[in-house]
């Protein structure tokens, strides 16, 4: 059986933090989700303690800059007084001279900043003030049917991943949500035919949409009093139709698909897996061949993993092929916590 390569993995996310290499250009808005999973990749091979002092201050420090606060009266004219919501960006591009109107917190920032602060050994939940500026930040992307806009800009997106990203964001910073039951049932709303969900009502079935859909479901009855220490299995409608449909997202070559009839990729081994992780049904796939695909097919000569076999190594396949083979008890790799997409380590009792 091939080998994990460890250290050309952790040399890999190292060099990436470093600099990114200029495929990475035009994902500069996504900085902060770039560094996340260079974080997130070290983390899973317990190599978060090999960065170097200076640079972990330095890189607080940029996450830090980040930050948006913004005055509330300026989205809703009703909001009286000096309130403020806060977040962060995807990245430092927005930050020109007379961009403040287009200047706006993303959800996605906000998630992956306090990721990243954790990761780094700071605490995103030091500023009593801030959280309540994420709290209302989130209030305002909150939409009347219980789905989350992605920011408050017009044309922003609306669909399960910006659910599952505020649901994420106030787990992990231990904030309150409201109406969590439209919340729900705006995920109830995406399953389709088959079991799986997609982004919005009436999407296809696709694996990385059910993976929010069940992990945010799993973080919602938490929020839920009566809901507390329900098995997921008792809640979802058509649950036979959900496991038939991701067990068989599972390919002849060991690897999965995230959609009928497409081909085998190393980011849907995780999404899969890891939705099938947190409804305790792992076992129904064949661990073995998952892991063949990832270590044979797309684990690379110069660290990391690929999409797929033959192509380069990016750090969104390498940190979510590392977190598949970690599903699996791996002793290689920390132990994980798959509704948040972290290791168990920085997981709050809620999401485990």
């Amino acid at each position: 059986m091939p080998e994990l390569q460890v250290k050309k993995h952790i040399a890999y996310f190292k060099r990436n933090l470093m600099m990114f290499p200029q495929p990475y250009q035009e994902m500069d808005s996504e900085r902060m989700v770039l560094g996340y999973f260079c974080l997130l990749g070290l983390d899973l091979l317990k190599a978060l303690e090999e960065i170097r002092e200076q640079d972990k201050i330095d890189w607080i420090a940029w996450v830090r800059s980040c930050r948006v606060a913004k005055r509330c009266d300026s989205i809703d004219k009703d909001v009286k007084g000096d309130a403020y919501y806060v977040g962060y960006r995807g990245g430092p591009c927005t930050m020109t001279p007379g961009n403040e109107q287009w200047d706006e917190p993303m959800l996605a920032g906000t998630l992956f900043a306090a990721c990243n602060l954790l990761f780094l050994g700071d605490n995103p939940r030091s500023n009593t003030e801030d959280m309540k500026g994420i709290e209302r930040f989130l209030q305002l992307c909150l939409c009347e049917d219980g789905r989350y806009r992605s920011n408050l800009l017009p044309g922003a997106d609306e669909d399960i991943r910006q659910l599952y990203m505020a649901v994420s964001t106030a787990t992990l910073l231990e904030l309150k949500l409201k109406n969590v039951e439209q919340s729900l049932d705006y995920i109830k709303s995406c399953q389709r035919y088959e079991g799986g969900f997609g982004q919005t009502p009436g999407a296809e079935a696709h694996a990385g949409a059910t993976f929010c859909a069940i992990a945010s479901w799993k973080l919602l009855n938490k929020m839920i009093p009566e809901f507390r220490g329900k098995s997921l299995k008792k809640c979802i409608p058509h649950y036979d139709r959900l496991l038939r449909w991701l067990v068989f997202r599972q390919q002849s070559d060991g690897g999965f698909n995230g959609r009928t009839q497409k081909l085998t990729d190393t980011c849907y081994s995780f999404w899969v897996q890891a939705t099938l992780s947190i409804l305790g049904e792992i076992h129904l796939v064949e661990a073995n061949a998952s892991r063949n695909f990832l270590l044979e097919q797309t684990q690379h000569l110069i660290g990391g993993f690929s999409k797929v076999h033959g192509e380069y190594p990016d750090v969104l396949h390498s940190a979510l092929g590392l977190f598949s083979l970690a599903l699996h008890d791996d002793s290689k790799l920390s132990d994980v916590c798959p509704a948040l997409c972290l290791t168990a380590r920085f997981c709050p009792e809620e999401a485990k």
